[in-house]
């Protein structure tokens, strides 16, 4: 079972022409990041390269396009020069440069290294062995982000920080409630910067980012998101980052629509090994709340005693729960309730049918209710209709205040 969402890169490198008579070769690489390339939004880029210490050869750019496809490209080195030219789609930190094209893992080495790039005319320099090191001139979006990341330099040093000492902290409630409360000012920077600049690249890498940030997204967020995409340019609209996030408001529409919907039945093991029914169970309790969760999310854990109190309080009077995980392994799974005595309500591993169809993986059932993130509350009432959803307790508790 996998209960996290997988993103899609589309990068493609043709060589065009290459001129073998001139001193070195010009690889006219053509960078599409969308299945259908679009010209309107593409323009040229150029990269002039110099690498210290290694006077020929090959150099080569590694890329990956929709389907994971490992695509190769290469120029030859001469006089310590090599030289890229193009179409970029906008920007992107989807570019690999290597010496050794058969070197598979696409972490920094030696002589790799991860690189943005977008549609300017730029200038790297290298040097051998010390990839990492790589000094990008000219890349207009990546000076935009260095500008960004000086004006919030405080912000960026405490993550900075916390990712340095990540498993000293982890289990820490303080330490967790700073990491998250300067996540959210980095987020909300960032929400500044696009309202400030609707015609920048980085502004709809910066929207597609803040779909991925577990710390500011969430349900709660998803009309923000909306609006935000609504301000971007239509040139940005249209970039690589710009069409993921047309991908991203499909789900965002989809979980926006959920909302007065009719919920769907399934069937499931819990964890006393009975099964149950959501038709039944929905059909016995004015109302019937699902929990996505997992027993790796903090977040999730941490909520249990509340939702443990509001089960005692409002189950008499027709409140039900109905718990599914994410989880991969039934032990953790099993172990997290045992510990946090959460039995008392339908704990479920293994959703087995769909509206009476027999499904493959968990996943599937994660999908049909557009769930993006952990926790994720959904409130059903007897008719079956969705009325709520929430990404924290305190939400929940209000409704249920509300109703009984």
């Amino acid at each position: 079972m996998k209960g996290q969402k997988t993103m899609r890169f589309h990068f493609h490198f043709s060589t065009l022409s290459i001129f073998k008579n001139c001193r070195f070769i010009i690889l006219f690489a053509v960078l599409s990041f969308t299945k259908g390339f679009s010209q309107q939004t593409a323009t040229n880029f150029s990269l002039s390269g110099n690498i210290s210490g290694k006077k020929s050869g090959n150099i080569y750019l590694i890329s990956y396009n929709d389907s994971g496809k490992r695509l190769v490209d290469s120029s030859k080195i001469v006089n310590h020069q090599f030289f890229f030219k193009g179409f970029v789609n906008g920007y992107s930190e989807r570019v690999f440069l290597k010496l050794n094209p058969k070197e598979m893992e696409n972490a920094d080495s030696f002589n790799a290294v991860k690189m943005p790039i977008d549609n300017s005319n730029m200038k790297l320099k290298i040097d051998l062995n010390h990839f990492s090191k790589y000094q990008l001139l000219g890349c207009k979006t990546c000076d935009e982000l260095k500008k960004f990341k000086i004006k919030n330099e405080k912000l960026y040093s405490k993550w900075d920080d916390w990712e340095k000492t990540l498993n000293q902290t982890e289990d820490d409630e303080k330490s967790d409630g700073e990491i998250e409360d300067t996540a959210l000012k980095i987020a909300n920077a960032k929400i500044d910067y696009i309202k400030k600049n609707k015609i920048s690249h980085l502004s709809s890498f910066f929207l597609y980012d803040l779909f991925n940030d577990r710390f500011w997204w969430d349900e709660k967020n998803a009309t923000t998101y909306v609006s935000l995409y609504q301000m971007l340019s239509n040139v940005e609209k249209n970039t690589f980052y710009g069409l993921k996030i047309k991908d991203n408001l499909a789900e965002i529409n989809g979980i926006l629509e959920s909302v007065n919907s009719q919920m769907f039945d399934f069937s499931a093991l819990d964890y006393k090994e009975r099964k149950i029914n959501f038709k039944e169970i929905n059909a016995k309790n004015k109302y019937v709340l699902i929990e996505c969760w997992a027993s790796w999310c903090l977040p999730c854990r941490k909520q249990i005693p509340q939702l443990k109190e509001l089960y005692s309080k409002y189950h008499n009077f027709g409140f039900e729960i109905i718990s599914a995980t994410v989880d991969e392994s039934k032990e953790a799974w099993k172990k997290a309730i045992k510990k946090d005595q959460s039995d008392l309500w339908y704990q479920v591993f293994e959703i087995m049918e769909i509206e009476r169809l027999p499904i493959k993986e968990n996943n599937e059932f994660f999908k049909k209710l557009f769930v993006q993130t952990y926790p994720t509350l959904i409130l059903i009432d007897q008719s079956g209709k969705i009325i709520g959803r929430y990404s924290e307790i305190n939400e929940l508790e209000l409704k249920l205040k509300e109703l009984f």
